[in-house]
């Protein structure tokens, strides 16, 4: 089993700031209230019509692989158009902000580039890198994570706490409260990849299909699935 190890900023940060968890510590709210059939009285529809995102296991595997750093204290936004004033409550910081934005950003954020201070930094085994992005699927969350890739086998040890960029949505609170999650932490290895174009089987297909539509649902998980897992 790979290794990932998470080095404090300081010593503030190892005595003060929870370091990331494994995502599937934090529960999805909408997720979990999501019915898994549009219909309930008719749950045997087939070609899968009547199946929510409940039943989509790629979609419930990005929401809980890999790593969350959570917010580890309130922070407060007053944000009136170019004007914007924020604070949270104690040290070590948890925000700050930079002149200018480095994205060109929706209407549905404003366009201020803040910079999450962060707290404990990945280090991984050879040959392994992290993905640092928005939690997958989490449109709910105060903050947009522009995504980027460390090599953290070579970056081991934190020079001080690195500035993350993050952008707030409009419509998030006045308050983004503690045990927030900010990013999520993706470990994968590094490998060279070649590509090539397939040629079309209708007998392969049609195998794959048997397997799959054996059962009205969970055909994914039932036969072609494989477990992740993160502690």
């Amino acid at each position: 089993m790979a290794k990932i190890t998470f080095n404090p900023s300081s010593e503030d940060h190892y005595i003060s700031v929870p370091h990331p968890k494994p995502a599937s510590n934090y529960k999805v709210e909408w997720y979990d209230k999501m019915s898994a059939f549009y219909d309930a009285e008719n749950v045997y529809r087939d070609s899968g019509e009547n199946l929510t995102l409940k039943h989509c296991i790629p979609f419930r595997d990005s929401l809980f692989s890999g790593y969350i750093q959570e917010s580890w204290q309130d922070i407060r936004f007053d944000i009136d158009g170019e004007n914007f004033e924020y604070n949270f409550p104690f040290d070590p910081e948890i925000i700050g902000h930079r002149e200018d934005a480095s994205l060109p950003v929706g209407d549905e954020l404003f366009p201020i580039e803040f910079v999450i201070k962060v707290p404990w930094t990945p280090k991984t085994p050879k040959g392994w890198s992290v993905m640092i992005t928005q939690p997958f699927n989490r449109p709910e969350l105060p903050f947009y994570c522009p995504t980027g890739i460390i090599d953290t086998d070579k970056l081991t040890a934190p020079a001080g706490a690195a500035n993350l960029p993050v952008y707030l949505r409009k419509d998030a609170p006045s308050i983004v409260r503690t045990g927030t999650p900010l990013y999520q932490i993706i470990p994968f290895k590094r490998e060279s990849w070649v590509s090539e174009i397939g040629e079309y089987s209708y007998a392969d297909q049609r195998k794959v299909l048997a397997r799959l539509r054996q059962s009205f649902w969970g055909g994914y998980k039932k036969h072609f699935w494989q477990k992740k897992t993160y502690k």
